[in-house]
């Protein structure tokens, strides 16, 4: 039988919120083999194919660009939608489709 939600069984085990030690140290690691290195990933990025170029700093953008929330957009305004009457839809639709791409505000 599984366990209650917030009850493991193990009452002396780790504090909830915890971080694990090992995780912890090794991110640790990580930050300062990137930090102490850094500048020979820079070099190494000036010798890289355009290509290659191009996909690491993809893979880098992540960490600084928050992805976007489409996803969670998409579902917020599909529950909105629901809720409006006939009349409503049938208003939004005629004012989006008699709107110009100027008349949006931004």
């Amino acid at each position: 039988m599984p366990f209650e939600k917030g009850n493991s069984g193990n009452p002396t085990g780790r504090p909830p919120g915890t971080k694990n030690k090992t995780t912890e140290e090794i991110r640790e690691k990580i930050s300062d083999f990137l930090t102490e290195s850094w500048g020979q990933v820079k070099d190494d990025f000036q010798l890289m194919d355009p290509e290659k170029r191009l996909y690491f700093f993809e893979k880098l953008l992540k960490y600084s660009i928050p992805p976007l929330q489409s996803i969670t957009m998409q579902t917020e305004i599909r529950k909105d939608l629901e809720t409006l009457t006939d009349d409503q839809l049938e208003a939004l639709a005629s004012r989006l489709l008699n709107s110009k791409p100027e008349d949006d505000e931004y």
